[in-house]
């Protein structure tokens, strides 16, 4: 049986099998790695959205931040400034976020992402956005990254975009990359609150085990191939 090994068919055959197994085990060991940042990551996710707020005085003390963190800021509303991003879901709803630029008593903006409101008749009306008070007020949030900006449509309707981005808000300075995701103010009951990310630890084990799989049965597959020649 093994005499056929030095044929060239056979030779190339055991080569490549060769290979295979072992990019399984690449493919293998690179799931084993995701997996170890998914649960780092969630790790750092969970510390940040149980901990207390971080009181923030100016912005460039959340530039080294991560995201979900929880922070507390002081300053008031720009209401006049507000848009609306489009195409945001709420509980399978088809919808608009509301977003309004906020400064703070140092006299620098973020962006505060308000919540979640419901889409009118068509898309192609913008509906009424939500007022909120112009007086000196602290609010608590959770950072989030700024959006990969997306060209707006010529015919986008006023104070529409697509998304929470630096070219859609030129208050905001470009080394700015978080906005805040503002935690519910029940004073406000036409904007519903936004959802806290649900942690998992992904598909990556099973996808590990099925590369591991794989790679076992290559050369099972080859024995067979070659027993069967004879």
């Amino acid at each position: 049986m093994f005499r056929n090994l030095f044929k060239p068919k056979w030779i190339a055959l055991t080569i490549f099998l060769s290979f295979m197994i072992v990019l399984f085990g690449l493919l293998s060991n690179w799931q084993f790695h995701r997996l170890s940042e998914r649960k780092e990551s969630n790790k750092v996710i969970t510390s940040s959205l149980t901990a207390s707020p971080t009181i923030i005085n100016k912005v460039s003390d959340i530039y080294d931040a991560n995201e979900w963190q929880k922070i507390s800021v002081m300053g008031e509303f720009i209401p006049k400034d507000s848009k609306i991003v489009r195409k945001r879901y709420f509980k399978d709803k088809l919808g608009f976020w509301v977003i309004t630029p906020f400064v703070l008593t140092n006299g620098e903006k973020i962006l505060i992402n308000r919540g979640w409101i419901q889409i009118g008749e068509n898309s192609t009306i913008t509906p009424k956005i939500p007022t909120t008070s112009t007086d000196l007020t602290t609010i608590d949030g959770y950072l989030r990254l700024l959006e990969k900006h997306k060209v707006n449509p010529n015919d986008l309707p006023q104070k529409q975009i697509m998304t929470i981005s630096q070219e859609n808000f030129k208050l905001i300075p470009d080394s700015q990359k978080f906005y805040l995701q503002l935690i519910y103010d029940k004073k406000i009951a036409e904007i519903a609150e936004l959802e806290t990310p649900i942690l998992s630890s992904g598909p990556h084990l099973s996808y590990a085990i099925q590369w591991i799989i794989f790679a076992m049965f290559l050369p099972i597959g080859w024995y067979i191939l070659l027993k069967n020649e004879e």
